[in-house]
C-alpha cells in the first residue's frame, strides 16, 4: 500500500500498518503496532514510533504545483525537518526498530506512475524541499531560494 498526504498542519497517526510506503510532510508523525514501513518524511517535530518494527525513514523529496503554498498554509518550514531524530517509545536493549536512510526513498514503477499521473514528482532535482546528501544532528536546516507560490491543496490516497 502507498499512502501520500502532503503538508498537513496536524499529526499523522499510523496504526497497524504492514508493508506500507508513506510519503508525508506533517507537524507530527506517530506509529503504533506497525511493521515493514518505508517512510519519506518531512516533519516539524520528532517522529514517534511505538510497538513498531522494521521501519526505514528517508528524507522527503517532493514537488507538485501547490506544494509550497500548502506548506505555508500548514505552517511548515521547507528548511527544517526532525525526520532523522526518531523517538522509540518501546525500545528493546540491543534491538533497533527503525533505521535512518539519508537517501531519497526509491519507489517502484507503479508507485511512480500513480504519483506522476497526479502531477507529483519525487525526483530530487524537482523537489521543493531542499535536499542534502548528508543530514547531520537531530535537526536538518537548509538554505534555498523560493521561486514559486502555487495555491491549491492536494491529498492523494491509493
Amino acid at each position: 500500500m502507498t499512502y501520500c498526504s502532503y503538508s498537513l498542519n496536524f499529526s499523522v497517526f499510523l496504526r497497524e500498518c504492514h508493508s506500507c510506503t508513506i510519503l508525508t510532510a506533517c507537524q507530527q508523525l506517530r506509529t503504533r503496532d506497525c511493521r515493514n514501513l518505508r517512510i519519506a518524511l518531512h516533519c516539524a517535530t520528532q517522529p514517534i514510533i511505538e510497538e513498531t518494527t522494521n521501519t526505514v525513514f528517508h528524507p522527503l523529496s517532493l514537488h507538485y504545483d501547490s506544494f509550497i503554498s500548502d506548506m505555508t498554509a500548514a505552517r511548515l518550514s521547507l528548511f527544517t525537518s526532525h525526520s532523522n531524530s526518531v523517538h522509540d517509545f518501546t525500545p528493546e536493549r540491543g534491538v533497533m526498530h527503525y533505521k535512518i536512510n539519508n537517501d531519497v526513498l526509491t519507489l517502484n514503477t507503479d508507485q511512480l506512475s500513480t504519483l506522476n499521473a497526479h502531477g507529483v514528482s519525487v525526483d530530487v532535482p524537482d523537489s521543493d524541499i531542499p535536499f542534502r546528501e548528508q543530514r547531520t544532528g537531530p535537526v536538518s536546516v537548509y538554505v534555498w531560494d523560493i521561486f514559486a507560490m502555487p495555491d491549491a491543496a492536494m491529498t492523494f490516497h491509493e
